[in-house]
């Protein structure tokens, strides 16, 4: 039962997980974009993602530093 049980798991991550990160980008409900922040230095070029929605969301910054 326990191998059934794990078999079964293994079988549908693979189905899940089949597409590719672009595939499953492209097919987001989500309004993305490439942007550029210029700063007074140099110019941070940034991926921009969101829902697309009317009315106000709460929202997620992500700054990563390299």
């Amino acid at each position: 039962m326990k191998t059934f049980l794990l078999i079964t798991l293994i079988v549908i991550s693979k189905i899940i997980w089949s597409q590719s990160q672009l595939e499953r980008l492209e097919k987001s409900p989500r309004h993305h974009d490439w942007v550029i922040l210029k700063t007074p230095s140099k110019k941070i070029k940034s991926f921009l993602s969101y829902p697309e929605v009317a009315e106000n969301i709460p929202v997620v910054i992500f700054i990563h530093q390299k």
